[in-house]
């Protein structure tokens, strides 16, 4: 959420920039324009639907891939995830992706208008009920859905099955860096006694 809120106002420079590709602006210039025309607060338009979406598409995802993966190792008989294979766990990842992004993407859909035309759409319930009514819901609060399908599945199955390798890897060492015995203390060398040998 925090960082999410740091890196906003880049966010909406970007969709902004994206939207009026002919004029070419500098980000700071466009930040200037944007501050005077909106105010300080016309940077964070759009975050509403963000952060509403976050939790909703975190839970959603992670369930979704546990029980796919439960239900690759009930099928195969597999006690661990570790033993699942890597394709197996790219498949469960990439249709746990394709859930939790079809479930919240009229909530990206508000946020893109929010971002470009924030003045149409002074809030979250206004923007949600004037493009049901006017565009209903294909061509409205899932338009270009389909791109997302082949986009969004790839890189969340790519991220969780990292996750789980390297937590796989990470579990797998004997202990931690931090847990590690420390060396034991040089031994004290035993003094030598000195024998004179004298001439008699």
């Amino acid at each position: 959420g925090t960082s999410t809120i740091l890196t906003y106002p880049m966010d909406l420079l970007r969709a902004r920039s994206a939207a009026e590709w002919t004029q070419r602006h500098g980000y700071v210039t466009m930040m200037r324009h944007l501050v005077a025309q909106e105010g300080v607060l016309g940077v964070f338009c759009g975050l509403s639907p963000t952060l509403m979406g976050i939790i909703p598409y975190g839970g959603l995802s992670f369930a979704a891939f546990h029980t796919a993966k439960a239900a690759v190792r009930g099928r195969m008989g597999l006690r661990r995830d570790e033993d699942i294979p890597v394709a197996l766990r790219l498949a469960a990842g990439g249709l746990a992706g394709l859930v939790a992004q079809s479930c919240t993407y009229p909530l990206d859909v508000i946020r893109r208008r929010m971002q470009v035309h924030g003045s149409l759409y002074p809030s979250v319930r206004s923007a949600f009920v004037t493009i049901y009514r006017t565009e209903g819901l294909s061509k409205g609060l899932f338009k270009g859905i389909t791109m997302n399908w082949v986009k969004g599945p790839i890189s969340v199955s790519v991220s969780f099955v990292t996750n789980d390798l390297l937590r796989s890897w990470m579990g797998s060492l004997d202990a931690p860096l931090w847990e590690l015995p420390a060396a034991a203390p040089a031994p004290t060398p035993t003094p030598t006694l000195a024998v004179a040998h004298g001439r008699q």
